[in-house]
């Protein structure tokens, strides 16, 4: 089952390592160590580990 969360904020988000699945606004992207992709604000947006992954996610909050 997946969770999707929503953020007043875009974020960033980094394939350290592995593979993942991002779903935003109910597009699937299939990503991989090395991808990256930005996930705007007020977007649903869930990560599907089909795979072990690591990744980093960065809030970008604006004046």
């Amino acid at each position: 089952m997946q969770s999707y969360e929503t953020s007043p904020f875009p974020r960033f988000i980094y394939i350290i390592e592995g593979k993942a699945e991002v779903v935003i606004n109910d597009n699937s992207t299939f990503m991989q160590k090395g991808d990256s992709i930005l996930v705007p604000g007020h977007s649903t947006s869930s990560i599907e580990a089909n795979h072990k992954f690591k990744m980093t996610c960065t809030t970008i909050k604006g004046e």
